[in-house]
């Protein structure tokens, strides 16, 4: 049997014309900074993480894997698992209060 295994979000992430840097992170939260394609920063987004199930088959009737990513959170989901500060002090506080 295979082993089941949690794929981690990247370190970067380019995601609605945006890149998002990973500044940090444990197994339940993340702080990413939010980036233009040119490089300048516009703000930080903080999140619960949140695992959502993958599979891998052979045919639709034999699984062959289960196994679980993190999402990175959607636009519907700020104000409940995720957040966006403009100062890394806040972000940081927030990041340290969830």
């Amino acid at each position: 049997m295979e082993e089941l295994v949690i794929k981690k979000l990247p370190e970067n992430i380019n995601r609605n014309g945006f890149v998002y840097k990973l500044v940090e992170r444990t197994d339940k939260k993340a702080i990413y900074s939010q980036h233009s394609k040119e490089g300048k920063l516009y703000r930080y987004e903080i999140f619960k993480t949140k695992l959502r199930k993958l599979g891998r088959y052979d045919n639709p009737t034999d699984i062959k894997l289960y196994a679980r990513k993190e999402a990175f959170p959607s636009d519907e989901e700020f104000g409940k698992r995720a957040w966006t500060y403009f100062k890394y002090e806040d972000a940081k506080k927030a990041f340290d209060a969830i």
